[in-house]
């Protein structure tokens, strides 16, 4: 750093000496990295339109017969294939000749039809013969050379393909049908789990209104009774924990000898009711070890951490007091959302178009010459260009919610006042952050973006390599994989707290960044007392509403007697109530984080004689207890020394 850049930021230092709240007097940050994200955006907007100009989404909806003629479509004629510009607008169904070999190199051949066979077909007969190549004569009928090897089996219509029932393992395209599980077909995990989403579908539904119920209450209990929501989620927790892991194994006691009882009494049972018994209780038996060794390390780290409560208690009350002034704060996430939710539609409608970019190429084989649509290197650079673009903005999107927040939260802090908040403090934070740091932004979004890229390119890599069994290799890249995994999380922390200083002082993010890092460094007992015991308290509310979800949902799905396995709909609720407490608690994690970042500046700038603190009471006179506490410990350990020095 040059000199003149020491003075500036010295002289930009004597300029906040006396900080009341985000500075006004600000500039644009980080404009270079902004441009090249604009160039960026411009940069895929223009590998879309190329993709839209190139590319026939319907190769990859309808699919294409033999003959390149997509199915469904009036078809333009290519080249060196005679059978190809057919009208196949009354033929909308692609059927594969062998379906077996999809999974094998093997080219396979394929044909349109104007439905997919309803039973199955021992012979070669008239009616196999709509489903041989185009032309062929009955008495040129030959199995596996113009016609379908035998048999043909029934099929569905899953994207206008014909899917034999023995490659769907047998689920069927009609709900009545869905629940029914046919004797013939044995078990199999895919279609077991089908069956029963499409049964317990009411169940899930219920359960994950549970879970929404459960989230809003966590959020009204930490709005209006911070300390009681402290003791509570702790307590709910152990009690939830525990009682959770025991109604787990009881549940799976008591199915255990109710299918042992049935064995011994009923010899000739139905087999797959036994089977659906059986699997229902060993999942029952593995979720009950999970739950237990979960339960065991989790009563030992809220053990260690009982003493720290009273800080917990402070922090959120701090966090409570933001809620009261915004309310409309929480909802943040569900604006991002929308704007991601948009862009993924974007995302997704323009990865069609750029996969469908293929270019016919002609297949020579024994039976005839073929056509295969095949991708081609611009197809592939502009895949990977897409994959970085949805990684940089969905990143974006997130970064511009945290910098809202903090904006927000570091304006209610640094005002003395509160009354002089403002209205829309909210508004204020993000006219902030779009008018003067989208590059800002976009560098801290980039950043994390090139990381999730990277581990995106060692999974393909592994990906391949354990396809060619290259053990040793591909052991090497899950290690690498988990260090990116580690070096994502730290960056995105460093981000956090860049984004908090950017909004105070309207620094740039390499600056913002170091003065962050900086204050954590000098405040490292406290962040080990405040943030991460803030955030250990955030897991636990999860925690909570999954565990008192989940039981809820047990119970729900043991009133209806068509569902067999009941950790199927439970497992979906549970996930769902899992995103939807995540969203709502994150943003009590960044007003956690941000308060905490606000009370480091507060302290390294003010020392509550003459130059008064901003905190609170209540988080004065835990800093107060909280200094005391390590002066005591200190002076002990002086004390234990000087004795020990005395004996010797």
């Amino acid at each position: 750093m040059s000199d003149d850049d020491k003075k500036q930021i010295i002289e930009e230092e004597e300029e906040v000496k006396d900080l009341n709240g985000p500075l006004d007097n600000r500039s644009c940050t980080d404009v270079i990295f902004l441009v090249l994200f604009i160039v960026f955006l411009v940069g895929m907007g223009v590998i879309t339109r190329v993709a839209v100009l190139r590319g026939n989404v319907d190769l990859l909806i309808r699919g294409y017969d033999s003959y390149g003629n997509i199915c469904g479509k009036q078809n333009e004629p290519i080249e060196g294939i005679e059978l190809s510009g057919q009208d196949m607008t009354s033929k909308p169904y692609l059927f594969y000749l062998n379906p077996r070999d999809l999974a094998t190199p093997a080219y396979v051949k394929a044909v349109c039809v104007d439905r997919c066979p309803s039973q199955i077909q021992f012979d070669l007969s008239e009616e196999t013969l709509k489903y041989c190549l185009y032309g062929t004569l009955e008495e040129d009928m030959q199995e596996g050379v113009n016609c379908p090897n035998m048999p043909v089996f029934g099929a569905v219509a899953i994207l206008f393909r014909c899917v034999p029932n023995t490659l769907m393992n047998h689920v069927k395209s009609a709900s009545t049908e869905a629940t029914k599980i046919s004797n013939s077909l044995g078990d199999n995990p895919l279609q077991t789990a089908a069956a029963e989403v499409e049964t317990g579908r009411n169940e899930i539904v219920y359960i994950c209104l549970i879970g929404i119920g459960f989230s809003f209450l966590i959020l009204l209990l930490i709005r209006f009774l911070a300390s009681l929501f402290v003791y509570v989620v702790y307590a709910l927790a152990i009690v939830g924990s525990i009682g959770g892991t025991t109604y787990l194994w009881v549940t799976w006691h008591k199915e255990l000898t109710f299918m042992n009882s049935l064995n011994n009494t009923s010899g000739d049972m139905n087999s797959d009711a036994i089977d659906d018994m059986e699997s229902n209780v060993e999942a029952l038996h593995t979720y009950s070890i999970i739950a237990t060794i979960a339960t065991a390390i989790l009563l030992l780290v809220m053990l260690a951490m009982w003493s720290r409560l009273k800080l917990v208690i402070a922090l959120f009350k701090e966090a409570s007091a933001v809620v009261m002034a915004m309310p409309l704060i929480v909802l943040q996430p569900f604006f991002t959302l929308i704007f991601v939710g948009g862009f993924l539609i974007y995302w997704v409608v323009a990865l069609l178009f750029i996969a469908s970019c293929k270019s016919p190429q002609h297949v020579i084989t024994r039976d005839g010459v073929f056509i295969e649509y095949v991708d081609d290197q611009w197809n592939e650079r502009a895949f990977w260009y897409h994959l970085f673009g949805l990684f940089w903005v969905t990143q974006f999107l997130i970064a511009i919610q945290l910098m809202t927040i903090a904006g927000a939260v570091t304006a209610w802090y640094f005002t003395r006042n509160k009354d002089d908040l403002g209205w829309f403090p909210l508004v204020t934070a993000t006219y902030r952050a779009l008018r003067y740091h989208l590059g800002t932004l976009a560098l801290g979004s980039l950043i994390i973006a090139v990381v999730q890229f990277i581990q995106a390119v060692l999974a393909y890599i592994q990906a391949k390599l354990e396809a060619s069994g290259n053990v040793v290799a591909s052991f090497i890249l899950k290690g690498l994989m988990c260090c990116m995994w580690c070096l994502e999380k730290f960056l995105k922390y460093v981000n956090r707290n860049a984004y908090i200083m950017t909004a105070i002082y309207g620094y740039s993010f390499c600056r913002a960044a170091m003065r962050g890092f900086s204050l954590l460094l000098s405040n490292a007992m406290r962040v080990a007392a405040i943030n991460t015991v803030g955030d250990f308290c955030l897991f636990l509310a999860k925690l909570v509403v999954i565990i008192v979800t989940g039981v809820i949902g047990l119970e729900i799905c043991k009133t209806d007697q068509n569902l067999k396995i009941d950790a199927i709909p439970v497992t979906i609720g549970v996930v769902f109530t899992y995103v939807i407490a995540h969203v709502f608690l994150s943003v009590y994690e960044m007003i956690v984080d941000t308060i905490f970042l606000c009370f480091c500046e507060d302290s390294s700038r003010n020392n509550g004689g003459d130059k008064p603190y901003y905190m609170s009471d209540n988080l004065k006179e835990f800093v107060e207890t909280s200094e005391k506490a390590l002066e005591d410990e200190k002076t002990k350990k002086e004390e234990k020394q000087a004795l020990v020095n005395s004996e010797e």
